[in-house]
C-alpha cells in the first residue's frame, strides 16, 4: 500500500504550509489486498474464472465469510451481460480486509465487460437504410434491424470504440472531435428563452460566422441550422446556455430551413423552485447540439435507436454491413453493487462499459453510520463506465460510479457533515464517462494516484434525486465531485492530503475538483492539463466558504480554464470566503488564479504566459500549442489591459466588501501580471493585503511601480519548455527565493512532479524529440510502487549504459552530454520484491548552449 511520509528535513518548510511529501519505500509491486496491514490474519481463498461470468463471481463472493478471506478472479474477460454481482454483508476488520481482487499485480489481467453483442435476431436481418442527405464524404450506408422485446439500446460500440448518437453538427468519437465544443457545437443567439414558469423554451440558432475573429468573439462558428435544412423536431438538444451547467430537452417543433426551435422547458425545474435559477443563470447566447433523431443520421460511426418500434440504425466505420459480433451494446449500469459491507477491498481489475456502486442507506437513520464504509479501491481501470439514456427518452439520468451516503454526523463542534465513510481510492483510472465521472459523498475519504481522462463530452451532470444532490447547490459540475464530507482526520498531528497525485486531462466538466466545504482539506501534487471548454466558465479547483482548501505543489497547464480559485458562496459577497492557501503551484499557458475573500496565504507560486483561450465564450477548445519556439512572456500593460491575461486577479476593498484580502498574505510569488477582481478603492490596488518584498512581479493594473520588476521568464527559470521550473542561479527569482521550486543546483536529486504515477516511469524531461541544453538533467515521474529507478542513457545507435540508480523520492540524474548529439534514455523501475520492469525509451538531442545562458 502506498504510504506518504512528511519529512520536514527534505524541504525548506518556511516556504509552504505543508512540507513536500515523500514516497515511502515500503511499497510493493504486487497488490495484495488481504495483507492491507501488518498482522493481518490469513483467511480462506476462493477462485472464479471468466467462463463462469457474473454467476461464477457471485458464487465466489458469496463464499466470503470473514476477515482475511479473498475472492480471486483468474485472468481473462468476464462477460457479465445484464447481471450485477451483489456484495452484501461482507464485513472485514480494520487492518484485515475481505478482498475481491484480480489475480496478479496489474489491473489489465481481469476485465469485467458490461456489454453484449447484438442479438442474432437483429444481426441476421440487417437491411440497408438510405438517408436523404448524407454528409459530405460519407462512405457506404446505414443499416437497420429490429431489436427484440425488452432489449433497449443506450450505448453502442464497434470493435471496442464507442459509436456516436446521430447528431448535428457532426462530430466523431474516434478523433475526439465530440469534445471540441467551440469548434463542433452550434451556437444559439439572442431571443432565446428557458421559462420554467410558463414552460416555454426557445432556441434561436446563431448562424454561421462571417468573420471568426472580429464578428463573433467565440459566440458562433461555421455551423448554420437554417442552411443545413436539418429537421430538428423530435431530437434531443444538449444546450450549454448556463455558464456552468448543461441542460437537455426534446425539440417539440422546428421547420427545416428555420433558425428557431421550440421545446417544453422542464430542465432544472427543481433547482429553479429551490433557489430561483439554474447553474449561474440562463443566457440565450450559448452553445448546443442536437442528437438522437433519425433525421440527423448521415455519416459513418453514427447510430439511432427508436424505442417506439425498437428499430436500430447503425452506420459503421467503413459503411458496410455490420460484421457478426462487431457491434456490442451497453447491457448494464453496475457490475458490482456493495451493500451492508465494510473493511472490504476491491482491486486489480478493469471494467468496460460498466461501473461499481456503494450506496446502501435503506436502514439509515439520521446521524447513524452508513451501511457501506471503509472500502479500499485500488488498481482499477474504468473505460466507458457511464452513458446517457437520452436515446430511450430518459433525459436527466446517468448511472455514474458512485460511493454515497445520505447520513450526517457532527464532525467538529458546531459543524455537521456527511457521515464517515472512510473510503480509499488509489491507482484508479477513469476514461470515457459521460456526465458525472465519479460521485462521492461521505467523510474521511482519500483520493490518490488517480487519472481522469477524456470524460464528459456534454458537460452534463445530474441535479435531481437525493443521490445527486452533490450538484444541487453548487456552481457547475466537477470531474471529481466530493463536495460534502469532512477530510480524513490528522494522523499524529500531521494533515493528511485528501486529494493527492491526481491527473486530469481532456475532461469537459466545468471544474476538475469540487472539494468538501470543510476545514483541513489538502489538495496536493495534482496535474491539471488540457482541460477542455465543453462547459463555459469553471476552474481547475474551486473552493469556497469559511473553510477554503489548501492547495500545494500542483501544476495547471495548457487550458483555458481558470487555474485555482477562491470563490464566493451563493453570490458576490465574499467576506465568508476565508482561510485557504495556494502555495508552491505552477501555472503556465492557463487562465489566472483568482483570490476572493480574505485571510488567505498565497505564496511561492510561479505563474506565467497566460492561455490565449479563456473560460467563457472561447473560440477554441485548447490554447495554441507550446513549443520551444513559443514566446513564454505574456503581454504586459500598458500595451494590453485585459484581465483575462493576468497571472492573478485579487479582490480588493471597494468590490463586494471593504475588507477584501486585507488580511491575506502574498509572499515569494513569480507573477507576470497582477490585476484586481471587481472595482477597487484602495490606494495600492491591486495589492490588498501583505505583499512582501520577495515577490517578483513584472507588471500590474493599476500600475504600481514600487511593486513591480520587469523580467523575462525564460531568463529566470532553467527550462520551462521541458517543465524544469527551477530558478536559474543569479536570477531575480533566485535572489528573492521566490517561485514554486528551489534554486537549481547540480547536486539536486529530487524534483517534485505532480500527477498520477503509472506502471512504468513517465513524464520525461527532456521530453521526446526535444532539443535540450548541454547540461540538461534527466528528470522523470516515478513508477507506481517502485522503490528504486535505474536510469540508462545511450548515444544514437549505441548501447544503454547505467547512469545511476536512484532511490526513494529521487528522480533527477546527472548525465555527461556532448553538444549537438542525439541520445536515447529510459528508466527501469525496481520494486520491493526485487522484480524490475523495462521502461519506455525516450529520445532527445542537445544544442550548443547551457541552461540559463
Amino acid at each position: 500500500k502506498l504510504q506518504f511520509l512528511y519529512l520536514i528535513a527534505t524541504y525548506d518548510n518556511r516556504r509552504c504550509r505543508y512540507p513536500l511529501p515523500m514516497m515511502s519505500r515500503r511499497a510493493s509491486k504486487v497488490f495484495l489486498l488481504a495483507l492491507a496491514a501488518a498482522g493481518a490474519v490469513d483467511g480462506a481463498t476462493y477462485y472464479a474464472g471468466p467462463k463462469g461470468g457474473a454467476a461464477g463471481v457471485q458464487a465466489c463472493v458469496d463464499m466470503l465469510q470473514g476477515a482475511g478471506d479473498e475472492c480471486v478472479l483468474k485472468a481473462g474477460r468476464y462477460e457479465f451481460g445484464t447481471e450485477t454481482v451483489t456484495v452484501q454483508g461482507k464485513q472485514g476488520l480494520p487492518g484485515n480486509h475481505i478482498a475481491i481482487r484480480g489475480e496478479g499485480g496489474l489491473p489489465n489481467g481481469v476485465v469485467i465487460d458490461g456489454t453484449l453483442p447484438l442479438p442474432d435476431g437483429c444481426t441476421k436481418s440487417w437491411r440497408r437504410h438510405e438517408v436523404a442527405r448524407p454528409a459530405q464524404g460519407a462512405v457506404g450506408a446505414a443499416y437497420a434491424c429490429r431489436m427484440p422485446e425488452g432489449v433497449d439500446v443506450t450505448q453502442l460500440f464497434e470493435d471496442g470504440d464507442m459509436l456516436v448518437p446521430a447528431r448535428w453538427p457532426n462530430a466523431r468519437w474516434d478523433d475526439r472531435s465530440m469534445f471540441m465544443a467551440p469548434e463542433n457545437w452550434a451556437h444559439s443567439g439572442a431571443g432565446g428563452e428557458h421559462n420554467l414558469t410558463t414552460r416555454e423554451g426557445v432556441i434561436n440558432d446563431g448562424g454561421a460566422c462571417k468573420n471568426m475573429t472580429a464578428e463573433c468573439c467565440g459566440e458562433c462558428n461555421a455551423n448554420d441550422l437554417a442552411a443545413s435544412k436539418v429537421n430538428a423536431t423530435g431530437a434531443v438538444i444538449i444546450m450549454n446556455n448556463w455558464l456552468d451547467a448543461t441542460g437537455t430537452q426534446f425539440i417539440t417543433h422546428h421547420e427545416p430551413g428555420n433558425r428557431t426551435m421550440l421545446y417544453e422547458a422542464t430542465w432544472c425545474l427543481d433547482q429553479f423552485e429551490k433557489r430561483g435559477k439554474c447553474g449561474d443563470g440562463y443566457r440565450s447566447v450559448g452553445r448546443y447540439y442536437l442528437e438522437g433523431s433519425l433525421h440527423l443520421l448521415d455519416a459513418p460511426t453514427e447510430w439511432v435507436y427508436n424505442k417506439a418500434d425498437r428499430m436500430l440504425y447503425v452506420w459503421t466505420k467503413d459503411g458496410e454491413v455490420p460484421a457478426a459480433g462487431a457491434i456490442r451494446y451497453k447491457a448494464q449500469a453496475f457490475a458490482l453493487d456493495f451493500k451492508d459491507s465494510k473493511f472490504l477491498a476491491l482491486g486489480n481489475m478493469s471494467f468496460f462499459g460498466t461501473a461499481v456502486r456503494g450506496y446502501d442507506d435503506k436502514h439509515l437513520e439520521h446521524g447513524y453510520a452508513p451501511q457501506v464504509h471503509s472500502l479500499t479501491l485500488e488498481s482499477l481501470r474504468f473505460d466507458y463506465p457511464s452513458a446517457a439514456k437520452r436515446m430511450v427518452g430518459e433525459l436527466n439520468h446517468i448511472d455514474s460510479p458512485i460511493f454515497w451516503t445520505d447520513g450526517h454526523t457532527r464532525v467538529a463542534e458546531g459543524l455537521t457533515s456527511a457521515a464517515w465513510t472512510n473510503h480509499t481510492f488509489s491507482d484508479i483510472h477513469i476514461r470515457y464517462a459521460d456526465g458525472d465521472t465519479l460521485l462521492v459523498q461521505g467523510s474521511g475519504n482519500r483520493y490518490s494516484n488517480m487519472l481522469f481522462e477524456w470524460n464528459s463530452w456534454t458537460g452534463f451532470c445530474m441535479k435531481s434525486g437525493s443521490v445527486h444532490d452533490v450538484n444541487a447547490s453548487n456552481n457547475g459540475c466537477g470531474t471529481l465531485n466530493a463536495m460534502y464530507g469532512a477530510p480524513p482526520p490528522p494522523e499524529d498531528g500531521v494533515v493528511v492530503p485528501q486529494f493527492d497525485r491526481i491527473t486530469f486531462r481532456y475532461n469537459g466538466q466545468a471544474k476538475a475538483v469540487q472539494p468538501p466545504l470543510m476545514p483541513g482539506v489538502l489538495i496536493q501534487r495534482m496535474q491539471f492539463e488540457t482541460q477542455l471548454e465543453v462547459m463555459g466558465d469553471g476552474s481547475l479547483v474551486e473552493t469556497i466558504g469559511e473553510h477554503c482548501a489548501d492547495m500545494a505543489f500542483n501544476w495547471c497547464l495548457s487550458t483555458g480554464k481558470m487555474g485555482l480559485r477562491f470563490d464566493a458562496p451563493g453570490g458576490e459577497i465574499t467576506n465568508a470566503t476565508v482561510g485557504g492557501s495556494m502555495t508552491n503551484n505552477v501555472c503556465w499557458d492557463a487562465t489566472y488564479f483568482q483570490v476572493k475573500g480574505d485571510h488567505h496565504n498565497v505564496s511561492y507560486n510561479t505563474i506565467f504566459d497566460p492561455s490565449d483561450v479563456h473560460q467563457i465564450n472561447s473560440m477554441h477548445s485548447l490554447p495554441s500549442p507550446q513549443t520551444q519556439a513559443s514566446d513564454l512572456d505574456g503581454p504586459h500593460p500598458p500595451a494590453v489591459i485585459d484581465q483575462d491575461l493576468a497571472s492573478m486577479r485579487v479582490e480588493n476593498p471597494g468590490g463586494s466588501y471593504d475588507g477584501a484580502n486585507t488580511h491575506s498574505v502574498f509572499h515569494g510569488n513569480v507573477l507576470e501580471y497582477v490585476t484586481h477582481y471587481l472595482p477597487c478603492t484602495n490606494e495600492m490596488c491591486p495589492f490588498a493585503g501583505d505583499w512582501g518584498g520577495d515577490n517578483v512581479i513584472a507588471s500590474s493594473f493599476p500600475d504600481q511601480p514600487s511593486m513591480t520588476t520587469p523580467f523575462k521568464i525564460r531568463h529566470e527559470l532553467r527550462d520551462p519548455y521541458a517543465r524544469d521550473f527551477r530558478p536559474c542561479p543569479g536570477s531575480v527569482v533566485a535572489a528573492r527565493a521566490a517561485g514554486a521550486y528551489k534554486v537549481y543546483s547540480r547536486d539536486d536529486t529530487e524534483h517534485w512532479m505532480p500527477g498520477a504515477m503509472v506502471e512504468i516511469p513517465s513524464q520525461p524531461s527532456p521530453p521526446v524529440n526535444y532539443t535540450a541544453a548541454m547540461d540538461a538533467d534527466l528528470i522523470f515521474q516515478h513508477a507506481f510502487r517502485a522503490v528504486e529507478h535505474a536510469v540508462y542513457l545511450a548515444p544514437a545507435g549505441g548501447a544503454f549504459i547505467l547512469v545511476e540508480t536512484l532511490t526513494g523520492a529521487q528522480n533527477v540524474a546527472h548525465p555527461t552530454l556532448e553538444a549537438g548529439a542525439r541520445y536515447a534514455w529510459r528508466v527501469d523501475p525496481i520494486f520491493s520484491d526485487g522484480t524490475q520492469a523495462t521502461g519506455e525509451v525516450w529520445t532527445f538531442e542537445t544544442g550548443h548552449q547551457r541552461s540559463c545562458e
